[in-house]
């Protein structure tokens, strides 16, 4: 028997695609999706949405835009 313990991840980075179209590659995406399936709670920080949404939640993932309106993440 194995003891898993579901993680809070959270993955930064600079233009981090979200797979809305069949043409979207995003490769931290497709990481973020893996480790949400396997039951760890996965948040996306990045500078810009490539569709201009501040906040995003598909398969399981939290996404936030830094630059695209207002977020719930306030600034310190």
């Amino acid at each position: 028997m194995t003891n898993r313990r579901k993680l809070k991840i959270c993955l930064i980075g600079k233009n981090i695609l979200v797979q809305s179209r069949s043409t979207d590659r995003g490769m931290l995406w497709l990481l973020a999706q893996g480790l949400s399936k396997n039951g760890h709670d996965v948040t996306i920080i990045s500078t810009s949405s490539p569709i201009g949404k501040p906040e995003i939640f598909r398969d399981g993932i939290e996404a936030h835009y830094v630059f695209d309106g207002i977020s719930k993440i306030k600034a310190m």
